[in-house]
């Protein structure tokens, strides 16, 4: 499968995703938000660089670190893993 359809796929998964499976439960608990700062920052340290200003501060990042996928690998297990959970058929753009 080639880089553009399988970039098209992702593009509309995502989209029908978010637009017809409506609001995610919980995503104002504190816990969920704690977790998605502690992934922040982990990622800050292990992936960006620098910001062109300083962040609001931010929790401990993990102890263990993360390394980048070649774009190839995460395009797959992102679409693999998306299809798993949307479980209906997948339209992809013309």
């Amino acid at each position: 499968m080639c880089k553009l359809r399988l970039r098209q796929q992702v593009a509309c998964l995502g989209h029908s995703t978010v637009t017809h499976r409506g609001p995610i439960e919980g995503r104002d608990d504190p816990d969920i938000h704690l977790a998605d700062n502690i992934a922040l920052a982990t990622e800050a340290r292990d992936l960006m660089a620098e910001p062109p200003e300083p962040w609001a501060p931010l929790p401990t990042p993990r102890a263990e670190r993360i390394a980048a996928w070649p774009v190839e690998i995460v395009y797959r297990r992102f679409c693999r893993r998306l299809a798993e959970l949307w479980r209906g058929p997948m339209k992809v753009f013309p």
